[in-house]
């Protein structure tokens, strides 16, 4: 029989009391997270970023002497859970924490005690709580796909907390966007500006204007009628104006406003947030080196180095971890270096 978590632990919160640490720091109010994750630069640059964390295979080895030496893999490490393999796991995992900041991992337990499961959660989900001896456990909401039925509190030695950016608190990870969301809105603003002159024949808005005066019914009627025959499908057609009507465009051309100048800055915006170099998502041009192994050191020291890290810090926590040497435990996400 499953189980998610420690009945026994969550029991003793029962009764406590605490404070709620919710996150409402995720993005800036006149922005829309969700929509910024559509502009082209965010979504490259995290798809990428996971993937090549994903494909990196999870080690777990013992020290022998003064060598690292990999030692047969648990199956959870193999097979995290029964819906995802370990690649889309670990993508599951970092892109959470690139999308909020946190990415939190619960803890499925076999009938003998030993983890069989793990699980991310949804981290708008989760809510960190402290209780008022400073001991620390998160509220998760129900979530049938990871065995939570219903609400329920559990302590933080079932969850490991992945986080970064904690600008407010230690336990409220911020997310990039939260830098990257409005330059992305800005890109996808433009890009939508873009699009709807173009499906109009890059024909700008306008005024028809007539030397007499019109009252608002007849402004409306001619508005409309102009609309039915010279918008949409009907674009291009050519315009029998009468009464000295006068068709005067008002709106900029995209070359008047830069609008590829602006939609790339807005891209390498998004790019500088998460530290990805422009050319890595086809934004800027690639560097002209010689050596092709520079260009991966540095994308791995600055952008890939600190979350892989992070991940083998977080299972190679003794609340964790499971030690099978002795107490000499270690995990490698990829290449171990040591």
């Amino acid at each position: 029989m499953r189980r998610a978590f420690s009945g026994l632990r969550v029991k003793l919160w029962s009764g406590r009391g605490g404070s709620h640490l919710v996150g409402p720091f995720q993005c800036p109010a006149f922005v829309d997270a969700d929509r910024a994750l559509a502009h082209h630069a965010v979504f490259s640059c995290m798809s990428l970023v996971a993937g090549d964390i994903g494909k990196l295979r999870i080690k777990k080895v013992a020290k022998a002497g003064r060598i690292w030496v990999e030692g047969p893999a648990d199956a959870v490490l193999r097979k995290p859970n029964l819906y995802q393999n370990r690649i889309q796991f670990v993508e599951s995992w970092i892109l959470s924490k690139l999308q909020s900041g946190n990415a939190y991992i619960l803890k499925e337990y076999g009938a003998g005690g030993g983890v069989v499961g793990l699980h991310v959660l949804d981290a708008a989900r989760v809510i960190p709580k402290v209780s008022t001896d400073g001991e620390v456990f998160y509220h998760v909401k129900s979530d049938a796909l990871a065995g939570v039925g219903a609400d329920v509190t559990i302590p933080a030695a079932d969850v490991i907390h992945d986080r970064y950016n904690c600008l407010f608190h230690p336990l409220v990870g911020l997310s990039r966007l939260y830098a990257a969301a409005l330059g992305a809105t800005q890109g996808m603003e433009m890009q939508k500006s873009s699009a709807d002159l173009f499906a109009n024949a890059a024909m700008p808005a306008g005024v028809l204007a007539t030397p007499g005066d019109l009252d608002a019914e007849d402004a409306g009627l001619i508005r409309d009628q102009w609309q039915a025959a010279y918008g949409g499908s009907n674009r291009g057609k050519v315009a029998v104006l009468g009464n000295d009507l006068k068709f005067q465009s008002i709106a900029v051309t995209a070359t008047d406003a830069q609008l590829v100048e602006q939609m790339k800055w807005s891209a390498e915006v998004v790019c500088g947030v998460f530290h990805v170099p422009a050319y890595k998502i086809g934004v800027g041009v690639m560097p002209n080196v010689a050596n092709s192994a520079a260009l991966n050191a540095d994308y791995f020291s600055r952008v890939l180095q600190r979350l892989i890290e992070a991940v083998e810090l977080c299972l190679d926590d003794p609340r964790h971890s499971q030690p099978f040497d002795a107490g000499r435990l270690c995990w490698g996400i990829g290449v171990v270096a040591r």
